[in-house]
């Protein structure tokens, strides 16, 4: 157990990396034609590793994971969005530009005014 300590302590990353490589394997498995899937069971193993201690991912790690999350989610949903667009959506985006205009529009109370918005 104190050279799982001592991996998490020095390489962190490994661990990302095994609970990515391991939750693909899992994900691909079919018991009676049921499967999880690969984004399930790389959260389920990325929970049951977190469990073995502190993991500190570096900050340059956690930006370029970050990114490429957000990028994948809009690759996957961004041809969606633009799709459902038409002139049926035009009221639905003129309605939510004038709630988003009269929310920015109200004045913030000022501190110390007494005021209770």
């Amino acid at each position: 157990m104190t050279w799982i300590s001592r991996v998490a302590a020095e390489a962190p990353e490994i661990f990302l990396f095994l609970a990515i490589s391991i939750g693909a394997v899992l994900g691909r498995i079919r018991i009676h034609g049921f499967a999880l899937g690969a984004t399930a069971c790389t959260l389920i193993v990325a929970v049951m590793l977190g469990q073995l201690g502190t993991f500190v991912i570096p900050p340059i790690l956690r930006s370029i994971l970050f990114g490429l999350f957000v990028f994948t989610i809009g690759y996957r949903s961004g041809p969606e969005f633009f799709a459902s667009l038409s002139f049926r959506t035009l009221h639905q985006v003129a309605q939510c530009s004038r709630s988003l205009f009269f929310c920015i529009s109200i004045p913030a109370p000022r501190p110390g005014s007494g005021r209770v918005p």
